[in-house]
């Protein structure tokens, strides 16, 4: 009910903080749900690992309603490494339909995905992707 309102479909951010329930997965298949195509961000705090076993369509739909300067910000959780495992997973999520940048220029005019790892050997460690709509 509180989705379908339209105090909802007029958000322009949204923040999770992992680990919740529901999960940011939810909360993404349901703004797709519910149609809201007003956001300027999604930021989710902690992620763990398994934020990245999102429906890859559910993603793609998700990041196309939003505006053009839409941002989707994962900031992982401490004990995520940035290994082999983790990286083939972004590229399984991304690869298809972002192009991956060393760095993104301000102010963004594109759909961009933001992911941050805080770990202590990973400082500073980012992946910027932005969306392709092609």
């Amino acid at each position: 009910m509180l989705c379908n309102s339209p105090a909802f479909r007029a958000l322009e951010g949204f923040t999770v903080m992992e680990p919740m329930f529901p999960s940011s997965i939810w909360w993404i298949k349901t703004f797709v749900e519910a149609e809201c195509t007003s956001l300027k961000e999604f930021n989710v705090h902690c992620a763990a690992l398994s934020v990245f076993e999102i429906d890859k369509e559910v993603l793609i739909k998700f990041i196309k309603a939003q505006r053009e300067n839409f941002t989707l910000r994962f900031s992982m959780s401490n004990d995520i490494k940035c290994d082999s495992t983790t990286e083939q997973r972004l590229k399984n999520l991304f690869d298809e339909r972002f192009e991956r940048c060393v760095e993104v220029s301000y102010p963004f005019k594109k759909k961009t995905v933001f992911i941050i790892f805080d770990k202590e050997e990973h400082k500073n460690l980012k992946r910027y992707y932005v969306f392709r709509d092609d």
